[in-house]
This record gives structure tokens, C-alpha cells and sequence, in this order.
């Protein structure tokens, strides 16, 4: 029976060996999960805080051009609100006296 009870002995070491390294490794899995799901976590934030900046910083720029076109375009309406006055005071005269002609003859 000593060699029976050897094996028997063996037997039972194997297996709780066996039980042992699923126990480990299922620990293992589980602390991976964990480490896994908070390096997906953490990579989400930075992914939605570079997008953040990258969105703030086009919404700039798209501002500052706007404000470009916003200030070019009123430089040119002043431009030729200026032309304009300038050509009409250089005719105001003629003007009123062609009136004035007009309402006299009629």
C-alpha cells in the first residue's frame, strides 16, 4: 500500500497544484481586467481633452478669421461710403442749381 498511497499522495499534489495556478492565473485575469479597464479609462480622458483643445483651438481661429472678414468689410463699406460722399459733394452744387432751374422754368 505505500506505493498506492504514494501515488495516491502525488495524485493529490498534482491537483492541488493544478488548483492552485487556476486560482493564480484566474487572479491574474482579474488584476489584468482591472489594469486593462483603467488604461482604456485613462486613454478616453486624454483623447477627450486633446479633442477639447483641438476643438477650442479651431473655434479660435475660426473666430479670428471671422473678425478679419467682419473688420475687412467694414473697411471696405467705409471706403466707398467715403467715395461716394466725396463724388456726391463734388456734384452737390450743380446739382441744387439744376433743381433749383427745374422749379423756376416749371
Amino acid at each position: 500500500m505505500n506505493e498506492l498511497e504514494f501515488v495516491l499522495n502525488k495524485i493529490l499534489d498534482i491537483d492541488i497544484k493544478a488548483s492552485n495556478v487556476k486560482s493564480a492565473t484566474a487572479e491574474k485575469l482579474k488584476n489584468d481586467e482591472v489594469s486593462l479597464s483603467e488604461s482604456i479609462k485613462n486613454l478616453e480622458k486624454e483623447l477627450i481633452e486633446k479633442d477639447r483643445i483641438e476643438l477650442a483651438r479651431k473655434y479660435e481661429k475660426a473666430m479670428e478669421e471671422a473678425r478679419m472678414q467682419s473688420a475687412q468689410i467694414i473697411e471696405e463699406s467705409e471706403k466707398q461710403m467715403n467715395e461716394i460722399r466725396e463724388k456726391y459733394l463734388l456734384v452737390k452744387d450743380e446739382l441744387r442749381q439744376k433743381i433749383v432751374d427745374q422749379i423756376i422754368l416749371s
